[in-house]
């Protein structure tokens, strides 16, 4: 679906066809292929319209934005039908593996630890998206390219992204300061029980007999 988080780095493309007469279009394009595009590559990978036993699977994506849209052929020439391509769907790839770079920003290679992610949801709409962020990517270019994509490409919205993106950061520290903090205090406490119960225990003093 449209601006999914897909945290491996393979995908299953799945389709349907819409049609005012399925019973009719399925006779007429029984033996039709449906070619899905990766990211606008003018190589299409093309699988049967009907009677499939598993969907084509993309594999091996880089971490970051991608978009795919399918096409339907013609059942007599095999030639693509310009007027059925299927809406672009965009989605985000993100595995926190080494060097991945969250939405494909420049610059940067994240470590994968889950404190260089912060994760955001944002409504817009009826519509709430789910956009991965990385420390080391561009912050503005990244609330750019998802203000563009999810149609509200103003001045506001990349401001407002922006913002909130370095605001997750930001608690991010400093929860990571406060559970620091928390526990230099419970090390300090048992270090200092520790001393106390050790005062407290009575000495024996070593006999002749043991």
């Amino acid at each position: 679906y449209e601006m999914a988080v897909l945290t491996t780095s393979f995908f299953d493309l799945q389709y349907n066809v819409h049609t005012s007469d399925t019973e009719l279009f399925e006779d007429h394009f029984n033996h039709s292929y449906a070619c899905g595009s990766l990211d606008g590559n003018d190589a299409h990978a093309c699988w049967p319209l009907y009677n499939v036993d598993y969907y084509p699977r993309w594999a091996s994506l880089d971490d970051g934005v991608h978009t795919v849209e399918a096409v339907v052929t013609h059942p007599n020439s095999a030639a693509e039908i310009e007027g059925s391509w299927s809406p672009v769907r965009t989605f985000f790839v993100y595995t926190a593996s080494d060097n991945s770079n969250a939405l494909g920003a420049p610059g940067g290679s994240g470590s994968g630890e889950n404190d260089d992610v912060v994760v955001l949801s944002i409504d817009v709409g009826e519509t709430t998206f789910t956009l991965p962020v990385q420390r080391s990517a561009d912050y503005t270019h990244v609330a750019e390219k998802f203000c563009a994509q999810t149609g509200v490409a103003n001045h506001e919205c990349v401001e407002a992204i922006t913002r909130e993106i370095f605001t997750e950061f930001q608690k991010k520290e400093q929860q990571a300061f406060a559970n620091y903090q928390a526990s230099k205090q419970a090390a300090a406490e048992t270090a200092a029980a520790e001393a106390a119960a050790a005062a407290a225990a009575p000495y024996t003093f070593p006999t002749p007999q043991g």
